[in-house]
Order: structure tokens, then C-alpha cells, then sequence
């Protein structure tokens, strides 16, 4: 090839291969672009996937790191709030037990200053007050009696009445409470034994009545006048204690004298003096409102508690009154109270503390409460409650009347309330009402208060409830205090309001008493801007207002006191002198003798002089009284009516059957009965044929019933149950005409006389002898007369006609051999006490053991050891069964819902315990977070 054409195509392969180069490099590049491109798209792809993963990786990641944080944190911050609340605690704890202790420290040095400045200047004006309002009372009332006669001045007692025939014998017998066969649960003395649990509750409760047992029985008359004298100075002092703390704007106002000195002499304590057991709640009535103040104050209620609790235990009756006027009075004092500015939510609260602190009170003093009500049920409360019938009991105007000095008609159903308390307290009552500038709703209250207390004075409905749903005989209006108290405490309230008679004064309210912890130089200050240069005058203001009520008490007090004389008569110190000489050496007779037995007087003094003599009787008179007991002494002609029975009207039978062993009288007795002593006027005797208190019986015994109205009769229906078969032991005389009469049994002749009323008279014998009885109905002794005998007898009555007469021989060798039989089969007493028995009794076939215990609940008896159950006998009495053979008795009293009162009592300390522990919210706290 030549070299042209071989450059030809070396040219031409030369540009092919640059074509082909180039095409290449094209390609090349293209494909590298695209190959980029595609590794672009690639990587990017992968390096978004990438990302995404990575992003959802450290999301994933983040999310586990942030929640394994919150966990930890969480962790850490609950394990250092842990640690720090453990620290914060114990540094807590630290600083209030450093604060604690610092703060007692501090108490302490105040304290001890505070006794330090008491003893440099002791508040002798707050003192003084407290002490006149005891004082004055006291020589006031003992300055009326002395003027009018009464011991030391004259032979006058203040024995009259109720308080001769109970009381005294009730307070006498505190003395007792200890002795074998007496107690504070059980007494022998009392309607031939029962519960006195009771009747101490009634009449002898709180601690002022033990002040008589200082004084010998022989002189009882100087120990109660003592009791009423202290009792009337009480009055004044805690109403002075009341108006300084409640009313009063500064503690040592004079003033308070007057109001305390009208509360303590007001007609209410003049008239019922002789009640002195009501006068427990004039006593406590202050305090217990004073307690409900310092509620209303903020206070935890102490006083409120304490009061309550031993008004409700000295004396329940008025206990009662005093709650129901509290609820009165909390009621009252709410319209003060929002006027003061009290929040509802600070009224609640305080109203809480008072409804609970009542209850607690109510449950503290049932170891009282609680064996009085069953003790009541035995009694007064067995009968149907007074009816609530709608009628007015007195003419309404006739009550103005009363609201003058010297006014007294009778303690008599007829009279009408004893209400006032002094003129002053009238007028400053109604001064009061008329400050309407001031708290005009608290005064509008005060009137609807004062409304509802008279109404309830004229309305027999309202006056039902305050007694206790049952009507009073005698002593009306027995809550009457309450309203005069109302009125005193209104009339100071208007006296304070009164500025020109008493510079110091501002309308008082008790949540005005927040300032009483300032400064005494404040109150300097205080005063001084108030009185300028007029400081004495509120002394010469309270000098006058105590002499003005000196004298108008004084003239009120003594006229009471004449009008209780000439209506009533107050005992001579001679009367009761002569009775203690005539009594005294019997009664120390028949307590030579250590059995347990009983003796029956004739109303030597009172139908309680058992329990003023400190003997086992069987006659009793008090509110308290055993109603079945009453009932079955009538029906075996005991002399018995209203609350009473007594010892008149005996018959061997039924002496016998009751225990009866000796017999004080002035009357003629038959020869079963061995006269043994004599002293004045009265004999002393013994019954031969008496049974002990316990004695075997047959058991038709157990449904024995006395329906008829002849007492002979049930005497023989009584004694043949017993005894298992029929038999008369008292032969009836034969009646010839109108006035004769043939006696057929040889023996002692006995008279039952029912008239259409209640009369004396006199039964003539044969137009010869004269047996006089009394205006109750009775068995009579008519003397011993033989067989065959015919006699006269006529029935003359002073009054009334003749309903019945039953005449009858006793058939004394039947009864005596009886009698005999019964005492084989009788306990032995090994042991005796208050309400307890022991010994051994031996029991035939078909017999049962019947007593002459009063039948009570709260009895438990034991034969040979294991307790057994016991009914009624004659409805009165316990009986139980035993089998035939010789048996070991014990029984033993406790009164019914003693054991659970003391039980419930427990509960109410407890609780006001609780109430009163500082660290009792602590213990709830700690509950709390355990739950």
C-alpha cells in the first residue's frame, strides 16, 4: 500500500478512532453522567433512607433516653422529696420541740411573771365583787329570819310543810349511807326497803347537802337552815360570776352586786327556800350559760361540760329545765351573734361544740340519770303523764300583779307564779327592750324569749312540758327561775347601755369580749377618755343601785316569809325537841336488837321518821315512792293515800307477814303485841308472831290477787294461798239490826270503815267507849271481846256518810299456829346489809320461797350458788323457787342501769377526753395518710 494511501487510512482509522474515541468519550461521559446521575439518585435515595433511618433510630432513641430520663428524674425527684420531706419532718419536729420547749420556757417565765404581778396587785375590785355578792344574799335572808323569830333569834325553824315531812328525813339520812343496812343504792328505811339511788338524786344530790351530817340529827333543823342560807349566797355568786364574764365590759363593776343580790332574793328562791333541792338550779344555771358563752367565744367548753354534767347529777329535775331553756337561749343569742359579725360557718361550729358537749354531759351523768328514770317507773312515771290539754290556768292579768313587791298568795295549785326579782330589774328589763338603735334584732329575740316564758306560765300545755310532762301537786311553776334569771340578765344588759349612769359602758355583746387581753394600760387609757373627770361615778351609781336593792329584796323576802308562816306555820324548836325525847330512847331500844327486822311508827313526826332515825321501816312519802307497794299496804288496810303509806291500820296478819317486828304507837294494841319501853306519849312493842324476810310458801302463793275492797278478806285469801288451803282468821261479827252486832270468835275485835270522803270520826262502843280514827281508811282495834258477846256500835263520822263497815273477830290460835309452821320453814340470816341477804332456808314439798322485799329489777339471786330467776308476789314482792331440802339464799340489789350508766359515763370522759387531747388532729392526720 502506498504510503499516501497508508496515511489515507491510518488517517482515516486515525479519525475513525477519534470518531470513535470521541463516541466513546461521549458515550463514556454520557453513561458516566448517567451512571452518576443513577449513584446521585442512588446515594441520595440511600442517604434520605438513610437518614430517615437514622432520624427514626435517634427519634426512637431519643424517646427511650428522654423516657429512661423521666423515669430516673421522676426516680431521683421522689427519692429527694422523699429524703427532703423526711428531712423537712425531722427538722420540723426539731424546731417544735425547740419552739415547744421555748414556748414553755417562755409560759413559765410568764406564768411567774404573772403570779409575780398578781401578787403585787391582785384584782381586789373583780374579788370584792364576787364576795359581796355571796355575802350580802346571806346576811340579807338570815337578817329576815332573824327579825321574824327564826333560830338563834326566836323558837322558829324553818321546818314547815314538805320540808318536815321529807326532806329533813332525806339529808338526815346521808349519815347513814354507810352504816349495815343502809346505802347510797339501797335502803331498808325506804317503804320497807328499795333503791335510793333515786330518791338522793331527787332530793339530797350535790355536795352542799353532806354539810348537814356536821350537824347531830337532834339539830337537823339548824343544819338545813344553814343549807339554805348557803345555797341563796351561791345564787348570788355565780350570777355575778355570770354577768362580769359575760356582760360586763371590765371585771370590778360594783353594779354587778345589785343584779346578783335581786337573782339570789327573788320570790322564785323565797317562796320554794323550803325546796332547797330545786335551788341547785338557781345555783348552776349561771355557769352553765356562762359555759356557752365562752363556745360562742371560741373556747373549747369546759365549763359548759363540767356544769351540766353536775347539774344533771345534783339534781335532774332541774337539770331538765336548764337544758330546754339553753336551746332558748343558744337561739337568742344567734341574733346577737350575726350582729356582732359572727360568720355562719363560726356559729356552726360553735353550735356543734354545744349540741355535742350536751350529750357528752348527758352520758357522764348516767350512772344517775339512768337508775332514776327506772327507779320513776316504779312510780310517778307508772302512771299515765299529765294531759297536754290547750286551757289558760290563771286569768292572764292577774299575773301583773306578781311583779310587785310583797306579793304572795300560796305554793298552794291555786297561787300564782312567784316572778319577781326586783323593781330596778323590771324597769332596766324594759329600758333594754326600748334601745333600738342598737342590735335591734337581738332585742326583738329577747322579747319573743320573754313571750314564750310567760306563755308557757299561762298555758297548760307549755307548763306540762316543763315539768317533765307530769303535773305538779303543789309547788306550781316549779321553772319560774328561769324567766327571772332572763329578766336580771336583760335588765344589766340595759343598765350597761345606759351611759350616763355608767360612762364605761358601750352596747355589750359577748363577741364584744375579744379585747379583754389588751393591755390593763390600755384600759386606763380606755377609761380615763370615757369618765374624764366623773370617775366615781359608776361607784356611786353601784352604791345606790345596791342599797335600793338591798331594801326592796329585803321588804319582798320577809313579806314571803310572813305570808309561809301564817298560811303554813313554821315548826317550833320545841315540837321537834319534844318528838327527838320521845323518840330517842325507843329508837335506841330497837337498835339493841342486830336482826333484820323492821318497825313501823305512827307518824311520830313524818311518815319518813324511819329514814330520819336511821331504823328499818316501812312507811314512806316522797316522789319517788314504790306504786305496787302503796297499792298492796292499802288493800291489807294500811292507811295509805297520794304518794304515802304508813303504819296505821295494823293487824297481826299482815304485820306479820311483812316483817314487822316492832311497833311505836300511842294507840291500844292486842296481846300478840308485848309492850317492851315507854317514852311521852308513845309505847314501844313487840310482835310476837312476826315472820323473817324471806319464808317458804305454797306455790299457789304466786298468783295470789287482792280485788276486794274488805281487807279481812284479802288478809285471809293472802294467808290461805300461802298456807295451801282455805282458812279463815277472821271471823265476821253477826249483825243483829241496824246498830248491834253478836260477836262469834273469842278475840280481838277490828273495824274497816270506808266513807264517800275522806273524814275522821269516832266509833262508839255500847254508848261507852270511844275509838276515834282518822280520816283515812284503815283497820281499827276495837279492843278483846268473848263469844256470845252482843254489842253496839255506831259510826259517827265529822262529815261524809257511811259507805261500808266490815266487823271482825280475829281467830288469834289459827294464826299463831300458822305463823309457826311458816317461821320453820324461814331463812336463817347469816349476813345482812344495804339490799343484801344471805343465810339458810329449808323448804318443804311444793313449796315456794316468797319475801317481804319490794320487788325490783335490779335484784340477782343466788340458791346454793347459781342465780335464778324471780317473779312477783301480791305484785309487790319477790318470790323465786326452790327445790325441797335445805338451801343457801343470797341476794344482793343493784339498781336497774347502774352498771350501764357507769358504763356510758366512761364512754362520755372518754370522749370529752379525746375532745380535749392537743394532739388529736395529729392522730387523724396519721390515719389519714395510712388510708
Amino acid at each position: 500500500m502506498s504510503k499516501k494511501k497508508k496515511r489515507h487510512n491510518q488517517a482515516n482509522v486515525a479519525g475513525d478512532n477519534k470518531i470513535d474515541n470521541k463516541s466513546d468519550k461521549n458515550i463514556n461521559e454520557t453513561e458516566a453522567k448517567a451512571d452518576a446521575k443513577d449513584d446521585k439518585n442512588h446515594n441520595m435515595k440511600e442517604t434520605k433512607t438513610d437518614a430517615k433511618d437514622d432520624k427514626n433510630h435517634n427519634m426512637k432513641e431519643a424517646k427511650a433516653d428522654a423516657k429512661d430520663n423521666k423515669n430516673h428524674n421522676m426516680k431521683e425527684a421522689k427519692a429527694d422529696a422523699k429524703d427532703d420531706k423526711n428531712h423537712n419532718m425531722k427538722e420540723t419536729k426539731a424546731d417544735a420541740k425547740d419552739d415547744k420547749n421555748h414556748n414553755m420556757k417562755e409560759t413559765k417565765e410568764d406564768n411567774y411573771k404573772a403570779t409575780l404581778s398578781l401578787k403585787k396587785k391582785p384584782d381586789i375590785h373583780h374579788i370584792m365583787v364576787l364576795v359581796l355578792s355571796f355575802i350580802l344574799p346571806v346576811i340579807i335572808y338570815y337578817i329576815i329570819l332573824y327579825k321574824q323569830g327564826f333560830y338563834p333569834n326566836g323558837s322558829k325553824t324553818v321546818l314547815f310543810m314538805d320540808l318536815q315531812n321529807q326532806y329533813t328525813a332525806f339529808v338526815a339520812s346521808l349519815r347513814d349511807i354507810f352504816s349495815s343496812d343502809s346505802g347510797v343504792l339501797f335502803n331498808w328505811s325506804r317503804s320497807m326497803g328499795g333503791n335510793m339511788l333515786g330518791l338522793y338524786a331527787y332530793y339530797s344530790g350535790g355536795l352542799l347537802s353532806f354539810i348537814t351530817c356536821l350537824f347531830p340529827v337532834s339539830k337537823i333543823y339548824i343544819a338545813i337552815e344553814v343549807l339554805e342560807i348557803l345555797k341563796l349566797g351561791l345564787c348570788g355568786l355565780t350570777m355575778a360570776i355570770f354577768l362580769e364574764n359575760a356582760v360586763s365590759k371590765k371585771k370590778g363593776n360594783y353594779s354587778v352586786i345589785a343584779f346578783a343580790l335581786c337573782y339570789s332574793l327573788m320570790s322564785y328562791n323565797m317562796v320554794y327556800s323550803c325546796c332547797f333541792m330545786w335551788l341547785e338550779g338557781c345555783i348552776w344555771l349561771p355557769l352553765v350559760l356562762l359555759g356557752i358563752e365562752n363556745i360562742f367565744k371560741g373556747k373549747k367548753g369546759i365549763l359548759f361540760y363540767c356544769t351540766l354534767t353536775y347539774s344533771m347529777i345534783s339534781n335532774y329535775y332541774t337539770a331538765y329545765m336548764i337544758c330546754l331553756f339553753s336551746v332558748i337561749y343558744v337561739l337568742f343569742r344567734y341574733t346577737g351573734l350575726f350582729e356582732g359579725k359572727k360568720s355562719i360557718k363560726s356559729l356552726g361550729i360553735s353550735t356543734a361544740k354545744y349540741a355535742g358537749l350536751g350529750i357528752l354531759s348527758g352520758l357522764t351523768a348516767m350512772p344517775i340519770l339512768f337508775p332514776v328514770y327506772k327507779d320513776l317507773t316504779t312510780g310517778k312515771l307508772s302512771n299515765s303523764g299529765a294531759p297536754l290539754e290547750s286551757k289558760a290556768l290563771f286569768e292572764f292579768k292577774d299575773l301583773f300583779t306578781k311583779f310587785q313587791n310583797g306579793k304572795y298568795d300560796s305554793i298552794a295549785t291555786g297561787g300564782l307564779p312567784s316572778v319577781y326579782c326586783g323593781m330596778l330589774m323590771t324597769i332596766l328589763c324594759i329600758i333594754f327592750l326600748c334601745q333600738l338603735k342598737k342590735r335591734w334584732t337581738e332585742k326583738l329575740s329577747a322579747l319573743i324569749v320573754l313571750i314564750i316564758m310567760i306563755l308557757s306560765l299561762w298555758q297548760n300545755k307549755l307548763d306540762v312540758i316543763w315539768h317533765g310532762f307530769q303535773m305538779p301537786n303543789w309547788f306550781p311553776w316549779r321553772y319560774t327561775y328561769l324567766l327571772s334569771f332572763f329578766i336580771v340578765y336583760l335588765a344589766y344588759r340595759g343598765f350597761q347601755n345606759i351611759g350616763f349612769l355608767n360612762p364605761k359602758s358601750n352596747e355589750i355583746n359577748a363577741t364584744d369580749h375579744d379585747n379583754k387581753g389588751k393591755s390593763e394600760k390600755e384600759d386606763k387609757v380606755k377609761q380615763k377618755k370615757s369618765t374624764g373627770n366623773n370617775k366615781y361615778i359608776p361607784y356611786v351609781v353601784s352604791v345606790i343601785l345596791i342599797f335600793i336593792c338591798s331594801i326592796d329584796m329585803y321588804n319582798n323576802g320577809a313579806a314571803i316569809i310572813k305570808g309561809l308562816d301564817n298560811q303554813f306555820g313554821f315548826m317550833d324548836e320545841s315540837v321537834y325537841k319534844n318528838f327527838m325525847d320521845t323518840a330517842n330512847p325507843l329508837v335506841k331500844e330497837i337498835k339493841k336488837d342486830k336482826s333484820l327486822c323492821r318497825t313501823a311508827s305512827e307518824q311520830m313526826f313524818s311518815m319518813n321518821d324511819a329514814m330520819l332515825l336511821g331504823y328499818n321501816g316501812m312507811t314512806h312519802y316522797s316522789s319517788t315512792y314504790n306504786d305496787s307497794i302503796n297499792k298492796v299496804t292499802y288493800q291489807m288496810g294500811y292507811a295509805q293515800t297520794w304518794f304515802w303509806n304508813s303504819a296505821d291500820g295494823a293487824t297481826p296478819v299482815a304485820d306479820s307477814l311483812f316483817g314487822i317486828k316492832y311497833r311505836m304507837t300511842k294507840k291500844e294494841k292486842q296481846a300478840i303485841y308485848s309492850p317492851i319501853l315507854s317514852s311521852g306519849d308513845y309505847s314501844l312493842y313487840e310482835n310476837s308472831l312476826v315472820l323473817p324476810f324471806c319464808y317458804g310458801a305454797d306455790t299457789a302463793a304466786n298468783n295470789t290477787a287482792l280485788e276486794s275492797e274488805d281487807i279481812f278478806a284479802n288478809q285471809n285469801s293472802v294467808m290461805s294461798s300461802i298456807m295451801g288451803q282455805s282458812k279463815s282468821y277472821y271471823v265476821p261479827l253477826e249483825q243483829l239490826d241496824a246498830t248491834t252486832y253478836k260477836v262469834n270468835q273469842s278475840g280481838a275485835l277490828y273495824a274497816y270503815i270506808l266513807l264517800d270522803n275522806r273524814y275522821d270520826g269516832n266509833i262508839i262502843i255500847n254508848n261507852e267507849k270511844t275509838v276515834y280514827f282518822e280520816d283515812l281508811s284503815q283497820a281499827q282495834y276495837l279492843g278483846d271481846y268473848e263469844a256470845g258477846t252482843t254489842l253496839s256500835i255506831q259510826v259517827i263520822p265529822n262529815g261524809g256518810a257511811l259507805r261500808s263497815l266490815y266487823l271482825c273477830s280475829l281467830d288469834e290460835n289459827t294464826l299463831r299456829e300458822d305463823i309457826q309452821f311458816l317461821a320453820e320453814h324461814s331463812i336463817n340470816v347469816d349476813k345482812h346489809g344495804a339490799g343484801k341477804i344471805s343465810g339458810q332456808i329449808d323448804i318443804a314439798d311444793n313449796q315456794r320461797i316468797v319475801t317481804s322485799i319490794p320487788y325490783d329489777e335490779g335484784f340477782t339471786i343466788k340458791v346454793d350458788g347459781k342465780k335464778v330467776d324471780y317473779s312477783k308476789f301480791l305484785n309487790s314482792f319477790l318470790t323465786f323457787e326452790a327445790t325441797a331440802g335445805s338451801h343457801n339464799i343470797e341476794i344482793s340489789y343493784m339498781p336497774p342501769g347502774f352498771k350501764a350508766g357507769i358504763v356510758l359515763s366512761l364512754i362520755g370522759i372518754l370522749l370529752f377526753a379525746l375532745y380535749l387531747y392537743p394532739g388529736k388532729k395529729n392522730i387523724i392526720n396519721k390515719i389519714q395518710n395510712k388510708k
